[in-house]
């Protein structure tokens, strides 16, 4: 059973709120009739009625009937029976405690009919404590509504959101929300406090090193909301008046990747957890003022010192190139063998990230630091469509993947082979999700790559929006209409054009996968072998869309062992 902790009491009665997947008495009831008719005919079919049955992560299809719930729990009384505080056809979100103890605010989507090709969430307010568990609805149903986060006097809530209701991949800019609540438990208007803060209000650079994090809003006594976001390569915490009357304002420096954090407004200090590219992350300390020379942050770990100093850790080389139409500046970085020689020629390996609207940045990546230690210059980018260079920088690609980032990437690639020191009959290109949607792409319009290597990807948009846990509202926000009536989907999906490809091509994919579904793999891998382009397909059972970030230990190996092999077969090292 899935069982987390989502909020607890701010006081001394230790109660907390916890998340489950009941089966409730009415869907029993309904398991058994349908079990009692599948053994009187034969067989043991599952029936669905709705389209989200599975989640990456999950690794399991999920029954039609089993949703996540809210219960109570005393922690002082393990033996004491927890209170279920939500029922019905609909899953809940992340949960907080007023600062009393008295009331508890959540995210949840009650629509069946928006459940599933929507992104829509609300705050529901419930009162715990009480006979009556009635719930009141605070928001409008205009979007996603997340990470509800109480003012110290309970008399506001902020939150995350944006009111684009089919927006699911991070194109619409989510942003920080207050509404005020009064006597009554009725809230006002939302007013949103960061309408011209140009970044995204969520962690979105990329690592190895660990899956995503949940980044919640947090109050001062002063009336300050802070949140993180991804502002350029960083990710900083950034505060925000609930009154509205300032910009936001940076607490912390750029040039780390921050994927958590804490802060105690009493001691005027914030704590937080940080990595950059020659630190796999560490725990800092700081005030809870913007960073000064006398206030910046104070190192509190150093876990990884051993395990640094004795391996090899290429500096992270920043580069900044025009596009090719001369409209924007690519920022990317490279990371160099060790002792390198510029007068020597080097195989160059191309990294693209997913997303498409994340981000490459200020952080650790494992597979990066041991490609490069295996005699390989190693350069990735923020082509068009990655967050942290505003919004128009992210839309650019909008029902038009394939194009502007494309060129970016091949630009940058490019950039390097003009400095003299890499050898262009040595290329190799990899990425994993969207970076593999874009691997395929790119072996399917030039054969300048000796070796591709495809991770969890993309190959057929037009079934990619059928089969994937988060199909539709992903989809229908990267391109205009849907299948039927957008050509494109079919047009700027490599199956059109995998006829075209010669690269060797090595593809990894996870069984579990459901986000990017390993029918995307299966598809490509047939379509290479039929017009005899060099392919194998490598199959990881029991793991998901995050193998490369949270998959067992072996299997991670496994992969990282497998990438330096395919590019040693067919780019070798450095001469």
């Amino acid at each position: 059973r899935h069982l987390a902790i989502l909020a607890e009491t701010p006081d001394d009665s230790a109660k907390a709120a916890l998340s489950s997947r009941p089966e409730s008495n009415e869907a029993r009831r309904e398991r058994e009739t349908r079990e009692q008719e599948e053994k009187r005919i034969g067989g043991n079919p599952v029936t669905y009625d709705r389209f989200k049955v599975r989640a990456d992560g999950r690794r399991s299809l999920v029954p039609g009937d089993a949703h996540t719930q809210i219960w109570l729990l005393d922690t002082t009384r393990p033996e004491a029976e927890a209170r279920q505080l939500t029922n019905g056809a609909f899953g809940v979100g992340q949960a907080a405690f007023s600062p009393d103890g008295q009331r508890l605010v959540f995210s949840s989507t009650r629509d069946r009919a928006q459940a599933d090709f929507t992104c829509i969430s609300d705050l529901w307010l419930i009162q715990p404590f009480s006979d009556n568990l009635e719930m009141t609805k605070l928001t409008a149903s205009r979007g996603p509504a997340t990470f509800p986060a109480w003012s110290p006097d309970s008399q506001q809530i902020a939150f995350i959101g944006h009111t684009n209701p089919k927006d699911g991949s991070f194109l619409e800019i989510p942003r920080v929300w207050v509404l005020d609540i009064t006597g009554q438990n009725v809230a006002s208007e939302p007013r949103c406090l960061t309408a011209d803060f140009d970044y995204m209000v969520t962690n979105l650079v990329g690592s190895d090193m660990r899956a995503s994090s949940e980044m919640p809003l947090a109050w001062d006594s002063d009336g300050q909301i802070y949140f993180v976001a991804t502002h350029g390569s960083s990710t900083q915490i950034f505060a925000v008046a609930a009154q509205g009357n300032r910009t936001p304002q940076a607490i912390t420096a750029p040039g780390r990747h921050l994927y958590a954090y804490s802060m105690t407004a009493q001691a005027g200090k914030i704590a937080f957890g940080a990595a950059d590219p020659a630190c796999p992350g560490d725990v800092f300390i700081q005030p809870l003022v913007a960073p000064t020379k006398d206030k910046e942050s104070q190192r509190l770990t150093n876990l990884n010192r051993a395990w640094l100093d004795n391996r090899y850790i290429s500096p992270a080389e920043t580069i900044h190139l025009p596009s090719t139409d001369g409209m924007v500046e690519i920022e990317g970085w490279l990371l160099k063998p060790p002792g390198f020689d510029p007068s020597k020629k080097y195989p160059l390996l191309l990294e693209i990230h997913g997303g498409p609207h994340t981000a490459y940045g200020d952080s650790f990546y494992h597979e990066f630091q041991i490609l490069a230690s295996q005699g390989y210059v190693v350069l990735y980018t923020n082509p068009r469509g990655s967050v942290g260079y505003g919004y128009e920088f992210g839309a650019a690609i909008y029902n038009d993947w394939g194009h502007h980032d494309y060129d970016d990437v091949m630009a940058a690639v490019d950039y390097v082979i003009a400095q003299g020191y890499i050898d262009p009959a040595r290329l190799g290109v990899t990425g994993g999700s969207y970076g593999g949607y874009m691997t395929n792409w790119i072996i399917c319009h030039t054969d300048r790559f000796k070796a591709a290597l495809t991770q969890r990807c993309v190959s057929n948009l037009v079934s990619m929006y059928t089969l994937s846990d988060i199909a539709v509202t992903f989809n229908e926000s990267e391109f205009e209409g849907d299948i039927w009536t957008n050509p494109r989907f079919w047009e700027r999906s490599p199956m059109a054009h995998a006829n075209k490809a010669r690269t060797p091509l090595l593809m990894l994919h996870s069984e579990a996968d459901y986000r990017c579904p390993i029918e995307q793999a299966e598809e490509f891998f047939f379509a290479l072998k039929r017009v005899g382009c060099p392919v194998e397909l490598i199959r990881t059972p029991g793991e998901d869309h995050n193998l490369s970030r949270s998959g067992s230990p072996d299997h991670r190996l496994g992969r990282l062992r497998r990438i330096a092999g395919w590019f040693e077969k067919h780019l070798g090292k450095a001469d």
